[in-house]
């Protein structure tokens, strides 16, 4: 028999109490895994503003971007690592080294992999200069933050003046890009006046474009992207930014998007065709002002909720007719509770529809459609607040007043446009018109509300008070309209209309169109309207344009019904304050926090734009409602 001495038994008590321990252990899973830990920040401090590579115990701009993203000391600056960080004192870091087209960063633009910081002390004070010889970086890949810097007089053969983001991620935060241009080279086109993005990942928070360029190319051919190029494997997030003055003769444009965009709190102003979109492009909360038409051109899909187009001028030296003074859609355009207002061209000021154009609780107001001999065409002004020759067209719990057009169509023309409308007025092929008001809307001849050369369905729909020069009281509508639950004042001679459970001829009894609430303006029904539990609950929508909930009991007898018109009246011993099923989203605008002076007057005195002497600053903006107010 075995004998084991006491040590022995001391040992294998011992190897068994670790087997057990451990065999209760849990078993680590992929979820519980830790993660490798962030490599440490490298911080190079650039220490003069020349531009140079040399050993005389300083480090350059250019030195510290080749000691980061080589890894090595250079000169006086630390070798980088895994994770660094370049601060830039107040200065002007002018780039003389030039040599083009060497991809070291000795000579030229600044090139970037990897992962680094650059940071300035402000934007208005740090401030990194091409010299009108190069851009200022080429970023083949990595994840790049770009903060407090200005970035100016970059140039470029073709692609990106400023910047050109090849791959990886790029965040440009409170940094200013200023008078940056891309050249023709040999012809051929050229993208992106500051920043062309090929296929990463950028994003823009708080900063400000001005004076940004992609100049024309042979033939006087126009560059894409004036500001920013965004190619289609690309996406690009801007937020809480200003763009202004990008103008590029011959049919330019601002932001040329074939990727992914997205821009929210945002302002546009003082430049021809902000943008231009071949991909998928989201708006949200942001104002287009004193631009040159088309503001919007959409070629893609666009989303455009809670925004501001407005004050839009015409581009006196086209050769030929121009569309769209707001939104000129050929994709497919959603338009969510916007105020398009203010604006001219010669077809469609508003907005002008050649695809497919979804209007919902939106106000289209005092836009129009002059009468211009251009170069190469005569153009008949034609709908003053919606054009939509053909395609497919809704809207939805919407208004449009006060539009005027030269020739015809003063609120909405439609020539072959398959139409569905909720509280707005539009002119359609084959359309459904739901709860939508077209007050005072004059034109000549003979069409201030709609013109329509097919026949138009119109549901719970008001059209009032439009006059045209030769039917001063009779010109709410030309054309074919099929009316179910509406109400139409005062047809023309040639307004053929097959009428179900409509009020015609009957005055409406509408108050003004000014803020009742809401996001956008509204006309208001006065107590006693006919229009006030006249309409059909098939098809209601579940609120008004103001986000009213619908329908209202609003006369007091036999319990609620939809309302005719985009309002709906609130009875005070009757009304029902509960939230719609969907009730609209509510996004905010920014507030002025520039300087501003005036603009010049359009139809009437618009708003102050910001005239900008520095670079915003990340904030919340609130306070929407007053700016669609007014």
């Amino acid at each position: 028999m075995l004998r084991l001495s006491s040590r022995s038994l001391l040992i294998l008590a011992w190897i068994l109490s670790i087997f057990l321990i451990q065999s209760v252990q849990p078993t680590p899973t992929h979820s519980l895994a830790h993660s490798p830990p962030t490599p440490p920040l490298t911080l190079i401090t650039v220490t003069t503003a020349a531009d140079e590579f040399a050993l005389n115990n300083t480090c350059s701009l250019r030195e510290a971007v080749y000691a980061a993203v080589h890894d090595v000391a250079v000169d006086a600056c630390a070798a980088g690592a895994a994770n660094d960080s370049i601060s830039l004192p107040a200065a002007t870091y002018t780039l003389t080294r030039t040599g083009e087209f060497e991809d070291g960063g000795l000579t030229g633009d600044l090139d970037i992999t990897g992962t680094l910081q650059l940071t300035g002390a402000t934007s208005a004070t740090t401030i990194i200069d091409g010299n009108q010889t190069d851009r200022i970086f080429d970023i083949f890949s990595g994840n790049v933050t770009l903060t407090h810097l200005t970035l100016r007089k970059g140039a470029a053969d073709n692609e990106g003046g400023a910047v050109k983001l090849r791959s990886g991620t790029l965040t440009a935060d409170q940094t200013w890009f200023d008078h940056n241009t891309v050249r023709n080279f040999f012809g051929t086109a050229t993208l992106g006046g500051a920043i062309y993005n090929s296929a990463g990942s950028l994003t823009l928070k708080a900063s400000l474009f001005s004076f940004n360029h992609a100049s024309s190319a042979y033939m006087n051919n126009p560059g894409f992207g004036d500001v920013l190029y965004n190619k289609a494997n690309a996406s690009t997030a801007i937020v809480d930014s200003t763009f202004r003055d990008s103008f590029n003769r011959y049919d330019g444009n601002g932001i040329s998007n074939s990727g992914y965009l997205s821009i929210s709190r945002s302002t546009f102003t003082h430049s021809l065709n902000p943008i231009r979109n071949y991909g998928t492009a989201l708006i949200e909360a942001s104002r287009f002002l004193t631009n040159t038409a088309p503001t919007i051109r959409n070629y893609g899909q666009l989303t455009i909720n809670d925004s501001e187009i407005a004050f839009t001028q015409i581009q006196q030296d086209a050769f030929y007719c121009i569309y769209g003074g707001g939104i000129l859609n050929r994709g497919s355009a959603d338009i969510n509770r916007t105020y398009i207002h203010d604006n001219v061209t010669e077809y469609g000021a508003g907005v002008a529809s050649f695809g497919s154009t979804h209007i919902r609780d939106s106000a289209i107001v005092r836009n129009t459609a002059p009468n211009l001999l251009r170069g190469r065409d005569d153009c008949s002004s034609t709908g003053g607040g919606i054009y939509a020759p053909e395609g497919t067209l809704s809207i939805e719990n919407s208004t449009i007043a006060s539009n005027r057009a030269t020739y015809t169509g003063g609120g909405l023309a439609s020539i072959s446009a398959s139409t569905l409308i909720a509280n707005t007025t539009i002119v359609s092929n084959y359309a459904s018109i739901y709860h939508s008001v077209v007050p005072e809307n004059p034109s000549h001849p003979d069409a201030g509300g709609i013109f329509t050369y097919s026949p138009i369905t119109i549901t719970n729909s008001l059209v009032a008070h439009n006059s045209s020069r030769l039917s001063p009281d009779s010109s709410d509508c030309h054309g074919k309209l099929v009316s179910t639950n509406s109400m139409i004042l005062a047809p023309t001679a040639r307004c053929t209309i097959t009428a179900t459970a409509s009020l015609i001829g009957v005055e409406p009894l509408l108050g003004t169109l000014a803020d009742h609430g809401g996001n956008t303006l509204t006309y208001n029904l006065l107590p006693g309207s006919p229009a006030i539990d006249a309409g059909s609950l098939n098809g209601c929508p579940d609120h008004d344009q103001r986000g009213i909930y619908r329908p209202q009991d609003g006369d007091g007898v036999n319990g609620s019904q939809c309302d005719i018109g985009a309002y709906e009246y609130l009875n005070p011993d009757t009304a029902v304050t509960a939230t719609p099923t969907t009730p609209p989203t509510a996004t905010t605008l920014p507030t002025a926090t520039l300087t501003a002076t005036a603009t010049p007057t359009a139809t009437t005195q618009p708003t102050a734009v910001p005239t900008v002497t520095e670079i915003p600053t990340n904030q919340q903006y609130s306070v929407y409602l007053p700016h669609l107010r007014k």
